[in-house]
């Protein structure tokens, strides 16, 4: 291809040149000025070999930024019509076939002509942007004053250290002052796009002297509202502390201290601090822990309401609040409703209903729910869970699940301390916020799936929860008060018995549900299955039924399990299918 003399502003390197005919890169969202090295991700196999072949060749390539970078390239004219010629010093192919980052350094500006290629690959012809004269004062006298302006700019921004600012100095030529200034700049692509194109010098010196000079105002603005601040808040600690000498002198003169900071109390919000005091009041906690709750609202008044701790205070008193200290389900025990209730939720299952309405008589007679835990084991799908909602029916509570399934971390069980950000109380803690009630029924699914790493063994942390012996005093490490889990019926659930520790297995009373045979799966099916997914599928007013047959044959052919899932899906499809 034929050549182009560089012109005078590009580097000494004269090993490169620049093809009447260059390959053009796009860029997305990117703006290069000569003297500029950036990376430039390609990812176009054609493209990577004809600049591998360029960089081989020692050739100039060309860098034309996108005007929408969401649209593709081609259609060209989507591209700026100036752009920068670059040498390539560096293509790094990735991992992935078609992408590399090609590292490149911009020399010089070039208008484009004409686009004479644009698959597989972009080529155009172009005509290089002159350099200007090194003899014109004004230029000079523009030039200097660039520098002088961005020397302000950078100390204040911290963008430009000592040794970068030395070497701005001792560049003396025009057009590469003003390429450096429109690369310091922070300006949009279009701003940069216009800086690019000017080939008149004085007007682009001028118009990057607006541009530092905006810049410089904005920096001033800046560091004027950071002063404000810093001197409000200065302002604000100064107050705090002259109050609390002024408590000390109070005290030793034997008069009643004041309470809170004066002039801060404007900044606090009075009707959320009474709100929290009355919260406070009605929350029933023990005497001792109620002290602790006073004692933490009395420091937040003292705490400035930007300061962080102020939060992290504020979140751990109505914590506190919506703790449900005394308050209960209000539930009473009735063994004959508990035996319809579990009729109306299970089909079969005797002996287990049996167990279950003896565990009931017992509280029933002496309130000891909490004393026993039940664990129930089997195969999914045997309604482990579904007879834990049954018993908190039979019983009038509420009924809190949480799955125990992978967790690693003891904080999941005992919650994070305070001194964390973003601490928060563990499952136990938050389920019975959610319960609103100290005796709910609690089922912790998936017993058996419990891990353990180098935070903590969860397994451990659940021998205090579920001995009644020491659950009446269980300390979470967010609360940092005891709280009574005495009256809480704990329930679990688990696949197999191999994998729960010994000590925690040794704390429940196990009972195992075995799958379910195809007798029972037929009355399940047409008593609990059958109309659930009509109902959920909008057939219920439809005339649509299934015959034992059908259904046999969906359990015998089209299931094989011990539980009721797969059955209940195979149902639905055909309640699909009919809809």
């Amino acid at each position: 291809m034929p050549d182009f003399p560089l012109p005078p502003s590009s580097p000494d390197d004269v090993s490169y040149r620049l093809p009447l005919e260059p390959l053009i890169v796009p860029l997305k969202d990117l703006v290069v000025f000569p003297t500029m090295i950036v990376s430039v991700y390609v990812r176009n196999d054609d493209l990577i070999n004809a600049l591998d072949k360029a960089h081989k060749n020692e050739e100039l390539i060309g860098l034309v930024a996108q005007k929408d970078p969401k649209k593709p390239v081609p259609p060209v004219d989507n591209l700026y019509d100036v752009g920068t010629s670059a040498t390539i010093l560096q293509v790094i192919k990735g991992t992935k076939a078609g992408d590399a980052m090609v590292v490149v350094e911009a020399v010089s500006r070039f208008r484009v002509e004409q686009y004479t290629q644009e698959k597989p690959y972009l080529v155009a012809k172009i005509n290089p942007i002159g350099a200007s004269p090194e003899d014109n004062i004004t230029l000079q006298a523009l030039a200097r004053e660039v520098k002088e302006h961005m020397r302000m700019a950078g100390v204040q921004d911290g963008q430009l250290t000592p040794d970068v600012l030395a070497g701005l100095n001792s560049i003396q030529d025009v057009d590469q002052i003003a390429d450096i200034a429109c690369s310091f700049l922070k300006l949009n692509i279009q701003e940069k796009q216009d800086l690019l194109g000017m080939t008149d010098t004085e007007k682009r010196l001028q118009k990057i002297l607006e541009h530092l000079n905006r810049e410089i105002q904005l920096q001033k603005i800046k560091k004027k509202i950071h002063t404000d601040i810093s001197q409000e808040l200065n302002q604000s600690e100064k107050r705090y502390l002259l109050q609390k000498e002024l408590e000390r002198i109070k005290k030793e003169l034997g008069e009643d201290e004041p309470s809170g900071v004066p002039g801060l109390e404007g900044m606090m919000d009075p009707e959320e601090m009474k709100d929290l005091e009355k919260r406070v009041k009605a929350a029933k906690m023990p005497k001792d822990i109620e002290k602790i709750a006073q004692k933490e609202l009395d420091r937040l008044k003292k705490i400035l309401p930007i300061s962080p701790e102020y939060n992290v205070a504020r979140t751990y008193i109505e914590w506190l609040c919506d703790m449900p200290w005394e308050k209960t389900c209000d539930a009473k025990v009735d063994v004959k409703k508990a035996r319809k209730i579990l009729d109306e939720d299970h089909y079969g299952l005797e002996k287990i209903k049996e167990r279950i309405l003896e565990f009931l008589a017992v509280c029933q007679l002496n309130d000891t729910c909490g004393a026993t835990i039940l664990c129930f084991v089997g195969p999914p799908g045997v309604g482990k869970t579904s007879l834990g909602q049954s018993i908190a029916r039979a019983l009038g509570r509420k009924f809190v699940h949480a799955s125990l399934g992978g967790m690693r971390d003891e904080a999941d069980i005992r919650g994070h301390r305070r001194t964390y950000v973003g601490a928060l109380p563990g499952r136990i803690i938050q389920g019975l916020k959610r319960a609103g009630c100290k005796d709910p029924v609690f089922m912790l699914d998936e017993i058996d799936k419990i891990g353990k790493d180098f935070q903590g063994d969860p397994a451990a942390a659940l021998l205090e929860v579920l001995d009644p012996e020491q659950n009446d005093e269980f300390t979470d490490h967010y609360l940092d008060v005891p709280f009574n889990l005495s009256k809480v019926f704990f329930i679990m659930t688990a696949n197999v018995l191999d994998t729960i520790p010994p000590a925690l297995l040794d704390r429940m009373e196990v009972i195992e549900l075995p799958g379910y045979t195809e007798e029972e799966k037929l009355e399940i099916a047409k008593k609990y299955l059958l109309p659930r997914q009509l109902e959920q599928n909008g057939l219920k007013k439809k005339p649509f039924s299934m015959t034992d047959g059908a259904i046999y044959e969906i359990i015998r052919n089209y299931t094989y399990e011990a539980g009721l899932r797969e059955l209940e899906r195979k149902i639905g499809t055909i309640c699909r299918k009919v809809a």
